[in-house]
């Protein structure tokens, strides 16, 4: 199943692209609530080589846990959250992956390099961009035990409390509200 902030449509053809793997191609199965079932367009060969592929990065990743325990990311189990900008825009995003001090983020968008911006109840501020999204460093340190609770969208109190440090945030580095560019491509 594949995640996604963008619905497709049943029979579209898809490419994903893994970087340790490579580029998958295969087409929209089914919708479901989350985003997509993708059929493989591989024969019996090809999916053996990509079983073998991901089986390899299994023991690899076990293998080298405790090495990069330090700078970890990890998929975050529940993917989808809510991005809020100063101003009070919300939209939803896809968190691709995370760390302790940051996130990997897929939306219809991608905001200036500088902005800050919250995801779910976490401030942040936008540090690079990829084909795919944009990365974003969190102001403060999270810890890897609660990361994923905060990323969810906070209640109306946290909310209002977000927008104002939001505005401080946006006045001190003098940046636009609104600060959004070109729409990402490459969206999975």
């Amino acid at each position: 199943m594949v995640v996604a902030p963008v619905p497709g449509r049943i029979g579209e053809a898809v490419a994903l692209r893994f970087d340790e793997i490579g580029v998958v191609h295969g087409y929209i199965a089914r919708l479901t609530d989350e985003g997509f079932m993708v059929a493989l367009l591989a024969d019996a060969a090809g999916r053996d080589r990509l079983a073998a592929r991901i089986d390899w990065l299994k023991h690899r990743a076990a293998k080298d846990r405790a090495e990069r325990r330090a700078s970890r990311r990890w998929p975050p189990r529940l993917p989808r959250t809510r991005l809020l900008l100063a101003g009070g825009r919300t939209l939803d995003a896809f968190i691709v992956d995370l760390s302790c001090s940051g996130a990997a983020i897929s939306a219809d968008f991608v905001p200036e390099i500088g902005q800050p911006l919250a995801i779910g109840q976490i401030l942040a501020r936008v540090v690079r961009t990829y084909e795919f999204g944009f990365g974003v460093r969190f102001t403060r340190r999270q810890r890897a035990e609660t990361l994923e609770d905060v990323l969810r969208p906070p209640a109306a109190p946290r909310h209002e409390a977000l927008l104002e440090a939001l505005a401080l945030a946006v006045a001190r580095a003098g940046k636009s509200a609104g600060g959004l560019h070109k729409p990402a491509t490459g969206l999975i």
